[in-house]
C-alpha cells in the first residue's frame, strides 16, 4: 500500500485539473451539523442553459449536478493540512445557494466517491492530517438539498485518503484501507433507512500474500469490487462479483484485458509499467451493462474495455478524466484545443454508445475552450466547467443533450 504523504500528492495533483481500534460497529456515530452563513470567497459564474446565471459557487471548488440540485463545498486549506470544509446545495430551480454543512479539521474529501441515493448526495472525507503517518477518521457525510438537511457519520477512526464508495440500490458500499496492523481493506455498508454503518468483508494483509481493494461498483443485483492480488513478487487484477448479502459469486482475472489496453496508453512502454499502474488508486470504476469495465487511476490510465470480447473501446492518458455523478460514466479531454488534432484529442465529452465512443455535441465556446470538470446526473443533465486558462474567467455550464 502507499504512504499517506504520496496519495495525497496524486490526490492533489487530479484536483489542479478538475481536487487506532476499529470502529466498525454495527450502529452509527452520527451528528447533524447546523447551516453556517457565507458567501464563497472566489465565486465564479454557474450558467442556466439558457446562458442566465443560477448561482456563483467558488472557482476552488467542485460541483456534483444531481436531479434536484448541485452540491459544492468550500474547502480553502492555505498551506495547512487541515481547515473547516463548508458544504453547500445550489437549488438550480430556486437559484438559491444553500450553505448546509460544516466539517471542522477536515484533511481531504474525496470528491469523486460522490453519490447520489435518495435525493441525497453522500460523499466521503477524513478529518485529521492526511500528510503524517497517524490514522484519521473517515466520515460519510449525507447532504439533503431538497431537505435543507445534512449528517455525518463515522465510518471509521483508521481511516486513509484512498477509499471508494458505490450505490447497491438502496444502500451504500463503502471500501475503506484501514490504518491497522496488520493493514486491512474493508467494506462497510451503510443503511439509509436505519442510519447503520456495518462491517461487509475484510481483506487483511498476510505476510507472502496480499489482497488489497481498489474500487467498489454496483453490479446487477449485487456489486463488484476490483481486487489487487499480490504474492511473491507477482501481481494480477481481479474483477470480483458479490451478490447483495455479500457471497463471493464470480472472480475473473483481468491482467491480460489490461495490459492490453494499457499498452495503448502514451508513456506505458512495458508489460512492467502497465502492472505497475494497477497498484496506483482509482478514481473511477463502473460496470455498464454488465461487460463494459470503466477505469481511471491516479496514474496514467483512463480505460473502457468490453469484457466479453477482451478488447479495449476506449484508452486515454492523464490528459483525459472521468465524470462524477449518478450518470453514465463520460471522459472528458482536458487539453487546449490543438489545431490539427483527432476529434478524440480535442476538448469534449466522450460517451459510450453501441459500443462506440461518441463525441457529445457540446462545444466550449471560443474565449473558454478547455474543459476543466464535468459532472452528470441520472436524469442527463450535465454540469460542465469550462476555462480560458484563469480561474477567475472560469464558468460552469447546465446543459442536457438536444
Amino acid at each position: 500500500m502507499m504512504c499517506k504523504k504520496a496519495v495525497i500528492y496524486l490526490l492533489a495533483a487530479l484536483l489542479l485539473f478538475a481536487a487506532g481500534c476499529d470502529k466498525s460497529q454495527t450502529t452509527s456515530d452520527t451528528e447533524s451539523t447546523a447551516p453556517i452563513s457565507t458567501q464563497p470567497k472566489h465565486p465564479v459564474d454557474l450558467l442556466a442553459e439558457d446562458g442566465s446565471r443560477a448561482a456563483a459557487p467558488d472557482a476552488r471548488c467542485l460541483c456534483t449536478v444531481t436531479e434536484k440540485g448541485v452540491l459544492y463545498d468550500e474547502f480553502d486549506q492555505g498551506g495547512a493540512p487541515t481547515s473547516t470544509a463548508i458544504y453547500h446545495w445550489i437549488d438550480t430551480s430556486a437559484r438559491e445557494d444553500v450553505p448546509l454543512m460544516t466539517l471542522e479539521d477536515q484533511g481531504y474529501e474525496a470528491v469523486y466517491t460522490r453519490t447520489e441515493l435518495g435525493g441525497a448526495v453522500y460523499t466521503l472525507a477524513l478529518t485529521g492530517n492526511p500528510t503524517d503517518d497517524a490514522p484519521d477518521t473517515l466520515w460519510l457525510l449525507c447532504i439533503d438539498g431538497p431537505g435543507r438537511t445534512a449528517e455525518k457519520y463515522r465510518i471509521t477512526d483508521n481511516g486513509f485518503p484512498y477509499c471508494s464508495m458505490a450505490a447497491m440500490e438502496d444502500r451504500l458500499l463503502i471500501v475503506s484501507h484501514e490504518m491497522t496492523h496488520p493493514a486491512s481493506d474493508k467494506v462497510y455498508v451503510f443503511d439509509p433507512a436505519d442510519k447503520t454503518v456495518r462491517k461487509l468483508l475484510s481483506f487483511p494483509a498476510g505476510d507472502d500474500v496480499t489482497d488489497t481493494l481498489r474500487a467498489v461498483c454496483a453490479d446487477e443485483d449485487g456489486f463488484a469490487l476490483l481486487r489487487l492480488h499480490l504474492e511473491g513478487g507477482s501481481s494480477e487484477l481481479y474483477l470480483d462479483r458479490y451478490d447483495r448479502s455479500g457471497q463471493n459469486r464470480s472472480e475473473l482475472a483481468l491482467n491480460e484485458q489490461m495490459i492490453a489496453a494499457a499498452m495503448n496508453v502514451h508513456g506505458v512502454l512495458s508489460r512492467r509499467e502497465a502492472l505497475d499502474e494497477f497498484g496506483m488508486m482509482v478514481s473511477g470504476f463502473r460496470l455498464e451493462e454488465g461487460r463494459y469495465l470503466y477505469y481511471e487511476n491516479f496514474g496514467r490510465l483512463r480505460l473502457i474495455v468490453d469484457l466479453e470480447t477482451g478488447l479495449p473501446l476506449f484508452t486515454g492518458d492523464d490528459l483525459y478524466a472521468m465524470s462524477v455523478g449518478s450518470g453514465r460514466p463520460a471522459f472528458y479531454f482536458l487539453d487546449f484545443f490543438m489545431p490539427g488534432g483527432d476529434e478524440l484529442h480535442t476538448p469534449g465529452i466522450y460517451v459510450l454508445r453501441e459500443g462506440e465512443m461518441t463525441r457529445l455535441p457540446f462545444t466550449p465556446a471560443e474565449e473558454r475552450s478547455m474543459i476543466r470538470h464535468i459532472s452528470h446526473a441520472a436524469d442527463g443533465t450535465w454540469l460542465i466547467r469550462v476555462t480560458d486558462g484563469n480561474e477567475e474567467n472560469d464558468a460552469w455550464h447546465l446543459w442536457k443533450e438536444p
